[in-house]
């Protein structure tokens, strides 16, 4: 799941979240996620049934260095 947390928000949305995440979460299915967001906004973002999952079924890496797409291509 790439960027979670960007879409805009609404009811659809939160709802096929849920059930993404929670088909993954009961089948215990390998699942990388990335986002931009602090876990307290995804929280916000996602709801609390979804952040819950994601807490119990992940592992958090941070990457840190420079953002690639605002660098100049090497030419």
């Amino acid at each position: 799941m790439d960027d979670l947390g960007a879409a805009k928000t609404s009811e659809w949305t939160e709802e096929l979240t849920y059930r993404l995440v929670n088909h993954r979460y009961e089948h215990m299915l390998p699942t990388l996620i990335t986002t931009n967001l602090p876990t307290a906004e995804l929280r916000t973002a996602l709801g609390d049934r979804v952040a819950s999952r994601l807490a119990e079924m992940t592992e958090r890496v941070i990457l840190t260095g420079s953002d690639r797409r605002r660098t100049a291509p090497a030419i």
